[in-house]
């Protein structure tokens, strides 16, 4: 007697955005907290204010890429759902 075996997904879709979505925003809330930081650099010691610069830039930038990902990603979707043209 065959039969198929249907596999339960990894995880939901829908939650693994929303997941996403959160961590972005972490991360931008974490880049702006160090912006405001790197704008009042007299309040700490050079070294600090170097660190949080750095830091801020690096969150921006993995929010910038993590934006790129997931546009790029929602598009492949959609055409392969057919929703859009290429």
């Amino acid at each position: 007697m065959a039969g198929t075996v249907e596999f339960p997904e990894g995880r939901n879709p829908l939650a693994r955005e929303t997941q996403r979505t959160w961590l972005t925003a972490v991360f931008a809330l974490a880049a702006s907290l160090a912006m405001m930081l790197v704008a009042s650099p007299s309040t700490v010691s050079p070294a600090a204010h170097w660190v949080v610069s750095s830091i801020a830039l690096t969150t921006a930038l993995v929010v910038f890429v993590a934006g790129q990902r997931a546009w790029g990603e929602m598009v492949t979707n959609a055409q392969a759902a057919g929703v859009v043209e290429r």
